[in-house]
């Protein structure tokens, strides 16, 4: 099953329309995917597919959480290979652009966004498990993988390849104008965004992290805020600057701020926690899939898919068993006794009337037989 699908373009016949909506994987994980009736494709597949339209125009409308990074490497390559080939590549987000789905939409030359899609970019990750040697090996690896996906990032951006590090580390959420302004989309696609007051990136890992006493982040931003403009003084009466170092001198000088991010961060990770643990129905493979969001700081949005899918798959439990008998002490043993008469024969004996009344006849007319004999006798 493809995650994929092309069409030809309504409007232009030298263009073909693409769209990628399933998660992005490689070909030896396609089983586990198949076998939950999910649609899944390799690169290999698809670039195969993608050269039947050679020197077209391609628009790719993506709507992914992403997946493999060597399979989202793979896409974005197959359409760079498109666009030498004499083609053009216009990239679209549709709902969402997230993870390995964010490498594919590189490839554009145009990169669009509808306003209502997330763009999101993160640190590559992985599950393992092993010796400290392992662990060690398998954390260099993932530095590796980070550096070449940054490759992609600043060839296709143009911005700093420290900015986007950071947009990495710090799990970043975008909405279109974000996204524009950090470089990974090009325009919006039905107008221009709207301008707000308010922060255009959401970055939950760093209020997660803040919660578990990671102040680096919130040090930055009140160190930014404590730098004196360079028009004013660096020092003013009764006032003077701070040089925060630690966290005493950060709950000094922004104690109640700080405070209230705290718990605000402590309370969207329990609202997380009780979202994940209502999709937990007890069954094996939901419950995994729970405890790995718990510990990679997914949310129950984020999983919901995969635990519908693993609910609608499990198999139907077992109908209830009527419960055994309980053994009844008084009738074993009248059962038994029967059973032992029916052995003994008994069952097999002839009944009969005893006849009392001709056994006492007899013995009269015998004791009268007796007196006739001795009267007799003494004549």
């Amino acid at each position: 099953m493809k995650f994929w699908n092309f069409a030809p373009n309504a409007m232009d016949d030298d263009a073909v329309d693409l769209r990628i909506t399933g998660d992005i994987l490689d070909s030896e994980e396609a089983w586990v995917y198949e076998w939950f009736g999910v649609p899944c494709a390799s690169p290999n597949t698809f670039r195969s597919e993608l050269a039947q339209y050679k020197g077209k125009h391609v628009n790719v409308y993506i709507d992914s959480y992403g997946g493999s990074v060597y399979a989202g490497v793979g896409l974005y390559n197959a359409l760079m290979e498109h666009r030498q080939s004499g083609g053009t590549v216009t990239t679209i987000g549709d709902t969402k652009v997230m993870s390995a789905a964010t490498l594919a939409f590189m490839a554009g030359t145009s990169r669009q966004m509808t306003p209502g899609c997330i763009f999101m970019v993160h640190n590559p990750l992985t599950d393992l498990t092993g010796y400290a040697d392992d662990m060690r090996k398998a954390a260099d690896t993932l530095d590796t993988i980070k550096d070449a996906i940054l490759n992609i990032y600043e060839e296709s951006t143009g911005k700093n390849r420290d900015d986007l590090s950071a947009l990495m580390d710090g799990e970043t959420y975008m909405d279109a104008a974000a996204a524009i302004e950090n470089g990974f989309a090009t325009s919006v696609l039905y107008g221009e965004p709207q301008q707000t007051n308010t922060p255009r990136n959401f970055s939950r890992r760093m209020f997660v992290n803040f919660a578990r006493n990671d102040l680096n982040e919130i040090k930055k931003m009140m160190a930014k805020q404590a730098t004196p403009k360079p028009s004013e003084p660096t020092q003013k009466e009764g006032n003077p600057t701070m040089d925060i170092k630690n966290k005493e001198d950060l709950m000094k000088a922004y104690g109640t701020l700080v405070q209230e991010v705290q718990n605000d961060a402590v309370t969207a990770e329990r609202v997380r926690m009780s979202a994940l643990d209502a999709l937990d129905d007890g069954t094996e493979l939901v419950h995994r899939t729970v405890l790995h969001a718990k510990e990679t700081g997914m949310t129950a949005e984020d999983i919901q898919f995969f635990v519908d899918t693993a609910k609608a798959t499990a198999p139907a439990p077992a109908a209830p068993q009527e419960p055994a008998p309980q053994p009844n002490a008084g009738e074993d043993f009248m059962n038994k006794a029967i059973a032992d008469n029916a052995n003994s024969g008994v069952n097999n004996v002839k009944g009969g009337a005893t006849p009392i009344q001709d056994d006492a006849e007899a013995q009269r007319q015998a004791f009268v037989d007796i007196l006739n004999k001795k009267v007799k006798g003494g004549k």
